[in-house]
């Protein structure tokens, strides 16, 4: 028989072993234990935000150009800036006006803006030797368009060249001149004066060595004189003037200009000193729309095209660039020429077909360099 003191006691039991038993049934408020950590590259990839992608603004390419003087230059302006806004990024520029000292400076100035890729189109050959190396310092890309500088394209900073093979231009056009005395007289010989383009820019050096690539085989093939016409139409007109008061008729056969701007120039001292005996005996290179006017009506010779339009290369070139990080191969593009003559019919009406072509792109005029 249990006491009142036993039945408390044992009351007094229960409810204590209740209460242990209910609170190991409640949620525990005690922190959960950290868990061992794991190495991390055997952790799960924790979501995290994104890190805030870097903010860049449109490539800039710079570009020196040699000179503004005949469309030639405005349309290899023009095409290129075309070409790099289309693509939203940015196009600076300076204009050398003829002057390698300037163009100098301009590099210089255009590389002090840090622009991503340099773009020169030089004025003369050695004189802008040092470009390379000025590009290399501040660590900007070179492309160089149209003539040559001294240096190893895709060696360093200068990753790519971008021409005309001009030295072609005057083999095939000394050639068809040597073609045409033969078949007109019987005999090759004939004496030629040279009006030559800028002294020192690479196409007058690569064409002169043209020129005697062909010459060198014909010893009555005779160069009495050359003068420098400057690639311009005024200068020109003025060498071939004095050379028709130094040489009266029948001392010139052949007139041989480095370019249509150089022997149109030519063709107009002709004309009116009066020497029509010249006529149809005036060879040009570059193709445009005034020369192939003339050759069509025979006054002048043959004309051999070379290429203006470097946009759309110079962008490949960016592009490749940028994918790669690597020097463009080849590192020397040089574009194909069409010859212009009109020997027989289907001379004349391949000029009058690219007449139509020039015109059709807006380019009448002067395609000098």
């Amino acid at each position: 028989m249990y006491t009142k003191k036993t039945i408390f006691a044992l009351v007094i039991a229960v409810m204590i072993t209740f209460a242990l038993v209910l609170s190991a049934c409640q949620p525990s408020t005690v922190e959960a234990p950290v868990e061992e950590a794991v190495p991390a590259e055997e952790a799960a990839p924790a979501e995290e935000e994104a890190p805030e992608e870097e903010v860049t603004g449109p490539l800039t390419v710079a570009f020196s150009q040699a000179a503004m003087e005949n469309e030639a230059r405005v349309q290899i302006q023009l095409d290129l800036e075309r070409a790099v806004t289309d693509q939203g990024w940015e196009f600076i520029w300076a204009n050398a006006a003829g002057d390698p000292a300037k163009q100098l400076s301009d590099v210089e100035d255009l590389l002090a803006k840090k622009p991503d890729y340099l773009v020169l189109a030089p004025v003369e050959s050695e004189p802008l030797a040092t470009v390379p190396d000025k590009a290399e310092a501040a660590g900007v890309p070179l492309i160089v368009i149209d003539r040559e500088i001294p240096g190893t394209p895709g060696k360093g900073a200068w990753i790519v060249l971008l021409t005309n093979d001009f030295r072609e231009a005057g083999r095939v056009l000394f050639q068809d001149m040597v073609d045409t005395v033969e078949a007109e007289t019987g005999e090759a010989k004939a004496k030629v004066v040279h009006i030559t383009g800028q002294t020192g820019a690479s196409p007058v050096i690569d064409e002169q060595a043209g020129i005697d690539d062909v010459i060198v085989n014909y010893p009555d093939i005779e160069i009495i004189a050359t003068c420098d016409g400057r690639y311009a139409a005024e200068p020109s007109r003025k060498c071939m003037e004095d050379l028709l008061q130094r040489f009266p008729a029948g001392e010139i056969d052949v007139v041989f200009g480095d370019s249509d701007t150089i022997s149109l120039g030519a063709l107009e001292a002709i004309r009116t000193a009066g020497r029509d005996e010249l006529l149809n005996w005036i060879w040009g290179r570059d193709g445009s729309v005034p020369w192939l006017e003339e050759m069509v009506e025979k006054q002048v010779a043959s004309t051999y095209q070379t290429i203006i339009f470097y946009g759309d290369q110079v962008v490949d070139v960016v592009k490749t660039h940028q994918e790669t990080g690597q020097p463009i191969d080849p590192p020397v593009s040089y574009a194909t020429g069409e010859f212009f003559h009109n020997h027989d019919q289907a001379g004349i009406d391949r000029a009058k077909e690219r007449i139509e072509e020039l015109n059709a792109l807006g380019l009448g005029c002067c395609f000098a360099r």
